[in-house]
């Protein structure tokens, strides 16, 4: 399970599998800057593997947790294919990105997304931070445009975008190579 590093800040999660059975993921925190709260849950509940990616220029390192170090693009992010590529060679083949709004935003950009769920829920919060930001487009035709399945859920509604069934997509696969050629594993699922 991945989360961008402000999710850890913001919110302090556990990541772990709670109301039903199961073994619990590996947590992995993209923290390029190093922000990491040493005090965080995730770091000291024991409950399993803490993975923290950050750049190599980055001399602080977390508690309790293995240190992926990568090299900082010129915009001062990661790259997810690195990120990708390093999770892979722990054995990690199939990612879940909880959050948040950036590092989804960053993952879809890169095109290592094969599905995507969002949730609509029946509440007005009002301004607030971005959801999913990703580069404008000129026109609607070149929107992303995921095969969806939905499901109500009580009073919320739960989007499942497949984007592996997606006809623009599938029926184009140098869009796809193109979109997913920085991927490490393209047998991966993310």
């Amino acid at each position: 399970m991945v989360v961008g590093v402000g999710t850890v800040v913001a919110d302090n999660p556990s990541l772990t599998v709670r109301a039903v059975e199961g073994q619990n993921p590996t947590r992995v925190v993209i923290d390029p800057s190093g922000r990491i709260p040493h005090a965080s849950k995730l770091l000291h509940d024991g409950q399993s593997p803490v993975i923290i990616v950050q750049a190599t220029d980055v001399d602080s390192r977390a508690p309790n947790a293995e240190t992926i170090a990568l090299e900082r693009q010129e915009n001062g992010c990661l790259e997810v294919s690195d990120i990708l590529c390093a999770l892979s060679g722990r054995g990690l083949k199939t990612i879940l990105v909880e959050g948040g709004a950036c590092t989804i935003s960053r993952f879809i950009n890169a095109g290592c997304i094969d599905r995507l769920h969002v949730a609509v829920a029946p509440l007005i919060i009002g301004a607030g931070p971005a959801g999913i930001t990703l580069p404008p487009i000129d026109k609607l035709a070149q929107a992303q445009r995921p095969k969806i399945d939905i499901y109500d859920i009580g009073s919320d509604i739960v989007f499942d975008c497949d984007f592996r069934r997606s006809p623009d997509l599938a029926a184009d696969p140098a869009y796809r190579d193109d979109r997913r050629a920085d991927r490490c594993d393209p047998s991966a699922e993310v």
